[in-house]
């Protein structure tokens, strides 16, 4: 695949790029081979292409994981293994290597598809247009030349399974048309499109127009238009570094020379993870208490820290101490030998190279001898004019050593983040009064890290707070601990302040259970030397919302932080956890000459599937200022790509000065998130091949998955999972501001608000000569705030509103209908604009284009939106009827079968019913009231209905309490209403209402039925409610209570027709009153069950049936006929037997 990959790259790129060196990671649980190098600092999590378990929304196809814009890189590529083993991979998508290289354009370039994609754009997918150019229907592609055929799914013919579409280029086609490539045509592009299959495919789209094989459609409404501004390909790659200013000009290289060299490396496992921690001990440490907060982060690190890592321990000043050599933690021993080390006082001056060369030193300790690979956390607030050229910093990049930092305080040494970055490592930073944990993080982060490729089974942080206790002060929150974890939970406190005997704060936990854990617990651990307090849960912590206070029994004030963590819950079916992985656009960000946004990432997922509508929020600590929150969105909207990826993404704009920026994420659900089983990105498409007579060539699958067919709803699969509960916590490291522009003032606005890229049209109305516009609304600076003002343009040209805006007409005040460009919404709400635009009577089609511009208060105007086509149709081609079947398209419901030649439906026993329309259990269950009035008054009438009924029947029964729950006691208030149903509890039987005909005494009036039945409603019984306002009875404390079934459970029949009966009157005066309609009741009576159709166990044929049933007959009347003769044959031989008997006594009285 890359050697493949490697040669197309090289043509695709006009001779500039190609794969030069890769580095293939082996799985640790794979056998270990001689060849196999260690990975150094690289594990899965970090990799460009990853081989992993399938996607369930794009299985069994690749994609790419896209978090940002055009022209910016995405996050990794993803293949399933069935997709490169399979034999149909070729023939359905293309040569391995080609594919690869569809998706390292979405990768390194940030290129987006080209084609109509149903699940990474599913809001905007279109597959034909009208060219404003010649007013010809057109198909979406990046390429005009492509070849496409006009095709739908063909519901009602079994021999095929595509027809071609009704319409023509003139006229358009009919609704659901789709536009189904047939070839490349005489295009050589785009690789962006697909139709990697074919040889003739061979570059990226481009604008140059010498090439009309390969120009690029800006018109094609796709996904990739309309994130890039209409660009093309190359247009967008040419302003990436690969190529800006011609940095790789074309080469003239022979196969041989490129042709990349591989390396093979197996991931490294728990027993490898290796880590020096580096803390600078200066005099300047002794402010705000720096030393203090690293000794406890230091000492709440090696009690958290996994087993089996090997861990080592070194200060500096303007020298070095190493203060314990690399052990491997193995026991408490080795931890309590670590701690003991943790005693020092901050004096002296800094050398931060210096301490980097020790801890070098001591990762060199490790039994390996190889440093490849290991980690060091460097915690430092000073500055070391001499450690940009200090060797250690060398000898860590060449060693592929990563090196994490933590700036502490605002005038750390500025280029701390850099030194992250070029090794691979993250950057963090903690102000003094920081409002988060943020040294322990960023330990424990270095040390999840190291853990190799499996981060599945490491510990999960829920929470991370930082804050001031003053004299007697207390603090208290909550967190959840959810079903996904809840082994090894582990609380952490630290402080500053406290005698080495009695510990400055106390820490209550109050278990879901409502048992709390304080001093004197079990589980509480004090270290008072090195402040901090430390809770373990051994075993499984109770899932649920768990409290916690922090109280200062110190006579002053001090910094405390409290943290939780938790690993996953091994019993969990599925093993996948919920977890929060955040970053940052840029470490390091020089704002010397133009101010730049920081743009915040977290990624919420379960797994691999994204978790939705949490509430997610970063914390930002700035240089000399106010810490300031704000709400993360996944809307799709500003700095966010794709709504509902679990990607939640926001712009940070507040800047105080240069500096140390850290942020600190936290994810909670309260409730409202679901988990999306799957994930969205930009994939590779198939190639289905289908014949002139609307035949699949080849409906194939790879692995277990079906190859998706054009038209398939994708979504209709999809399952949307209501998340437990649950608190997660993330650090997404710091970014330094080196510089910002000359005149810099905190609070200017210098943002415009951001481009608005979900422009849509919603409807048009050709009667009305309008169109419903809708967009996500910008915010004043970017993606924040309120903006000013709309600026919405209309013309009958794309392109100039593409390349000369404000020489389009403007829409006058008159022409909007709804909405006010005044008056724009805030950030993330629904815009919906009614705009009426002139009618083009003189032919049958015709379209306007639509694109707008936000404004803010300062003047500043956010980029041109995307552009949308707004067409109106006089003519829409309509699909053919279809053919009349013998049973004129008659349908059986509930499962029932239909006899096509008999029209009959076949029905099970549960299901009466002509058409198995019927549910039998709701007619045992129901009530029958019959309505009279006019027939177009039943639609208005079924909810008041039942309405009326949940009220009169709750009334009934809270007059009649001993009728519905027998034996539970009575009420003690006769003021009170017990609510016994919802009106969601009562329902209408499925295939009513029926009109049973005209009324005979008047031609208006119909009479028609409705059975109504009602179930008990889920949850605790009203009829055993403790809480309710019942006397008599009580719950036991050791009760055995029964959980109701899954099953539904209907209210008795009898209850329900008393109920009904009694409040008749009040029933029919809500009715007429509802629906201000002349609607009486006729009739209250129990349904009569409805029959069968046909029974599903009866014989194919009904004369059959006859005949056997007459043979039983007959052969019954002949057997009863027999036993009559005889026993007449019996009695006539008794009476001959008598009469002989007689005769011959008297003939022997005669003798």
């Amino acid at each position: 695949m890359f050697i493949d990959g490697s040669g197309y790259l090289y043509q695709a790129t006009r001779k500039r790029v190609y794969f030069k060196s890769i580095t293939i990671i082996i799985p640790s649980t794979w056998s270990t081979k001689a060849e196999y190098r260690s990975p150094g600092r690289l594990t899965f999590d970090d990799a460009d292409v990853r081989i992993a378990p399938p996607n369930s929304l794009w299985a069994p196809n690749p994609y790419t994981h896209q978090v940002q814009g055009c022209g910016k890189p995405g996050s990794y590529i993803h293949f399933i293994e069935e997709f490169l083993t399979s034999s149909e991979t070729k023939d359905t998508f293309g040569p391995l290597g080609r594919v690869l290289i569809h998706e390292w354009g979405h990768l390194r370039w940030g290129l987006f598809n080209e084609y109509p994609d149903p699940v990474g754009d599913q809001k905007d997918i279109v597959h034909y247009y009208q060219s404003m150019e010649d007013e010809k229907w057109k198909p979406v592609a990046c390429n005009q030349g492509i070849y496409t055929r006009a095709l739908i799914k063909d519901e009602s013919n079994d021999a095929s399974d595509y027809r071609g579409c009704e319409g023509n280029e003139d006229d358009g086609y009919e609704e659901g048309c789709m536009a189904i490539t047939s070839g490349p045509g005489l295009s050589t592009g785009s690789i962006m499109y697909g139709l990697l299959k074919f040889d003739q495919i061979q570059h990226f789209c481009d604008n140059d127009k010498s090439d009309p094989d390969n120009l690029h459609n800006r018109e094609a409404p796709n996904k990739h238009n309309r994130l890039c501004n209409s660009r093309s390909a190359w247009e967008v790659m040419r302003e990436h570094e690969d190529f800006k200013d011609n940095i790789s000009p074309p080469l003239d290289l022979s196969d041989a020379d490129i042709l990349p060299s591989f390396t093979l490396a197996q991931a490294r496992i728990r027993d490898e993870c290796r880590i020096v921690i580096v803390i600078d001990t200066s005099g300047s440490m002794d402010t705000s208490d720096r030393i203090l907060k690293a000794i406890s982060a230091s000492t709440a690190f090696i009690d958290l820290v996994n087993e089996e890592t090997w861990v080592g321990i070194v200060t500096f000043t303007s020298s070095t101490s190493i203060r314990h050599g690399l052990i491997q933690v193995s026991s408490q021993a080795d931890r309590s030998a670590l701690r003991d080390t943790l005693s020092f006082s901050a004096d002296g001056g800094t050398c931060i190279g210096c301490g980097l060369e020790s801890g070098l030193q001591v990762l060199g300790e490790h039994p390996s001898g190889i440093l490849s690979g290991a980690d060091i956390l460097l915690m430092t607030d000073g500055e070391d004019a001499g450690f940009a050229t200090h060797p250690a910093r060398q000898t860590a990049i060449e060693e592929g050593v990563r090196i994490n930092t933590v700036a502490i305080g605002d005038d750390a040494y500025g280029k701390l983040n850099t030194v992250s970055l070029e090794t691979g490592g993250l950057g963090f930073s903690y102000r003094d009064n920081d409002g988060r944990a943020e040294l322990i993080t960023a330990l424990t982060q270095t040390a999840e890290t190291c853990s190799g490729t499996d981060t599945s089974k490491g510990r999960v942080q829920l929470s991370s707070v930082g804050f001031t206790l003053g004299t007697r002060g207390v603090t208290s929150g909550h967190f959840y601990i959810d079903p996904s974890i809840g082994s090894g939970t582990q609380f952490i406190v630290t402080y500053t302040h406290g005698s080495d005997i009695i510990p400055g704060v106390i820490l209550t936990l109050t278990q879901p259970n409502g048992k709390t854990i304080s001093p004197g617990s079990f589980e509480y651990n004090e270290d008072a030397q090195r402040k901090v307090i430390s809770v373990f849960i051994n075993g499984r912590a109770e899932i649920g919302k768990w409290f916690y206070e922090i109280t200062n029994t110190f006579p002053g004030t001090h910094s405390v932080t409290f943290s939780v963590y938790s690993r996953p819950n091994n019993e969990v079916q599925d093993g996948s956890v919920i977890s929060v992985k955040s970053y940052i656009s840029d470490s390091v960000l020089n704002q010397s000459e133009d101010i730049k946004a920081l743009v915040t990432y977290a990624e919420v997922m379960k797994g691999s599937s994204p978790v939705i509508n949490a509430t997610v929020r970063a914390t930002v600590e700035r240089p000399g200022g106010v810490a300031v929150t704000y709400d993360l969105l996944d809307n799709g909207a500003g700095a966010d790509v794709t709504a509902n990826d679990g990607v939640y993404t926001r712009s940070f704009l507040n800047y105080t000065g240069e500096g140390f920026y850290g942020i600190g994420i936290t994810a909670e659900n309260d409730g409202s998130a679901l988990i999306l089983k799957g994930k969205t990105g930009s994939q590779a498409p198939a190639f289905i091949n289908i014949t002139e007579d609307g035949q699949v060539v080849s409906d194939g699958s790879i692995g277990n998955y079906t190859i998706r067919l054009p038209g398939d709803q994708v979504f209709d699969s999809l399952v949307f999972e209501k998340a437990a509960p649950f608190t997660r916590s993330s650090s997404a490291g710091s970014t330094n501001v080196p510089s910002l522009p000359q005149g810099f003032t905190p609070g200017q606005d210098l943002f415009p608000p951001n481009r608005v890229q979900d422009l849509r049209v919603k409807l048009t109305s050709l009667n009305e000569s309008s169109v419903v516009l809708t967009w996500t609304a910008p915010g004043d600076d970017l993606d924040t705030g309120t903006a000013m003002s709309y600026d919405i343009r209309i013309s009958h040209s794309p392109a100039l509103l593409l390349a000369n805006f404000s020489n389009a007409t403007q829409l006058e005040f008159n022409q909007i209908l709804e909405g006010n460009v005044s008056s724009p919404k805030p950030f993330g709400s629904l815009e919906e604009y009614v705009i009426t635009v002139p009618d083009v009577t003189a032919v049958t089609t015709f379209s306007y284009a639509f694109a707008l511009q936000a404004s803010d208060d300062a003047g500043l105007t956010s980029p041109v939106s995307n552009v949308v086509k707004a067409t109106f149709r006089r003519v829409i081609p309509t699909s053919p009827p279809p053919k009349p079947g013998p049973c004129d398209s008659m349908v059986c419901y509930n499962g029932g079968t239909l006899d096509e030649r008999r029209c009959l439906c076949s029905c099970s026993d549960e299901f009466p019913g002509e058409y198995c329309e019927y549910v039998k259990s709701q007619l045992k269950n129901g009530v029958q009231v019959d309505l009279r009035g006019n027939q177009d008054e039943w639609q208005d009438s079924a909810e008041p209905l039942l309405a009326s009924v949940t009220e009169q029947l709750n009334l009934f029964c809270t007059n009649n309490f001993d009728t519905c729950c027998p034996g539970r006691g009575q009420i003690l208030s006769k003021s009170l209403r017990i609510q016994f149903v919802t009106v969601d509890d009562v329902k209408i039987a499925d295939g009513y209402p029926v009109i049973e005909g005209k009324e005979e005494d008047d031609d208006q009036l119909y009479t028609c039925s409705f059975i109504v039945y009602a179930l008990k409603p889920a949850g605790p019984d009203v009829c055993s409610d403790a809480s309710g306002p019942l006397s008599r009875w009580r719950r036991g404390d050791h009760s055995n209570v029964q959980r109701r079934s899954a099953e539904p459970i209907y209210i008795s029949q009898d209850l329900l027709l008393d109920a009904i009966l009694n409040g008749r009157a009040a029933i029919a005066s809500y009715l007429i009153n509802a629906t201000s309609k002349a609607i009486s009741i006729a009739n209250i009576t129990l349904p009569i069950e409805e029959e069968n159709a046909v029974p599903t166990d009866s014989k194919p044929e009904v004369s059959n049936r006859s005949m056997i049933v007459i043979t039983i007959v007959c052969i019954l009347i002949i057997g009863i006929i027999i036993c009559l003769l005889g026993v007449a044959y019996y009695y006539k031989r008794c009476r001959k037997n008598a009469s002989y008997q007689a005769a011959r006594k008297d003939d022997q009285d005669d003798v």
